[in-house]
């Protein structure tokens, strides 16, 4: 499997990080990769330097939110997958082979994200149950990721998704400017009967930055995503979902 993924990657002011990212993308999943757009959601005078895999930089006017800047850059996507990535992600393999090999050998998977760990190489609370004040506390007293059967959605530093799907599904909801864009995704993509996955075959470590809990501005704007999701139709229609196949079991 050759350039079957197109890589998007937003940064903040970030050009240190995403220049790491990029170098490594280049050394260990160049095969993959057909080319990477780098969004800069700031000024920035410099130019990411990339070996072999093509880059594409987009150059925002005004500061866009998560949702909005990666739906720009795959819009008009050609590859069959593609992967959004964090700058913050870092990895010492090719993470992308294993992440292809399980997404096409099941047509209904349609999202797999790899296991995460965080920089100290405890595991990171990537995988969740459904989104609820609840959930949200005991995150916070006990950060990690719930069992693979639990998972109602994989938070969105690294997935790799079929590149149709996403756009059936008008990629991420862009009310959300920042926070739960990624919570709703996944719930729109299971009442749409896709499946998502976590894989063991495939690890990366997240240097997360957790702007949320150190400054006001971020956890205020947290508190409005959470709210505008918890309003959604979709939110209780998936919750009405998840209820109903726990029912069963």
């Amino acid at each position: 499997m050759t350039h079957l993924v197109t890589v998007s990657l937003v940064s903040h002011g970030q050009f240190d990080l995403c220049q790491r990212l990029v170098g490594r993308l280049n050394n260990l999943c160049a095969a993959h990769i057909e080319q990477i757009i780098i969004t800069h959601n700031l000024p920035e005078t410099r130019k990411i330097v990339s070996d072999s895999i093509r880059v594409a930089a987009i150059q925002n006017i005004a500061t866009k939110g998560f949702g909005a800047n990666h739906n720009t850059a795959l819009d008009r996507v050609s590859t069959p997958y593609s992967l959004i990535i964090n700058p913050d992600i870092a990895f010492d393999d090719d993470f992308i082979a294993a992440l292809l090999t399980e997404i096409s050998a099941d047509p209904r998977l349609a999202l797999i994200s790899p296991s995460v760990k965080n920089s100290d190489l405890t595991w990171a609370n990537f995988r969740r149950k459904l989104y609820t004040p609840h959930e949200i506390w005991a995150q916070r007293k006990d950060p990690k990721p719930c069992e693979q059967t639990e998972t109602a959605w994989i938070a969105g530093m690294c997935w790799l998704v079929r590149s149709k799907v996403f756009k059936n599904l008008n990629g991420f909801d862009e009310k959300f400017f920042m926070y739960c864009e990624d919570v709703d995704f996944c719930s729109r993509l299971i009442l749409a009967d896709w499946r998502l996955h976590s894989s063991p075959n495939a690890i990366v470590i997240h240097e997360a930055q957790r702007a949320s809990h150190k400054a006001l501005k971020y956890s205020l704007i947290h508190l409005q995503s959470a709210l505008r999701l918890w309003t959604s139709q979709s939110f209780w229609r998936y919750r009405a979902k998840l209820q109903a196949s726990s029912d069963k079991k």
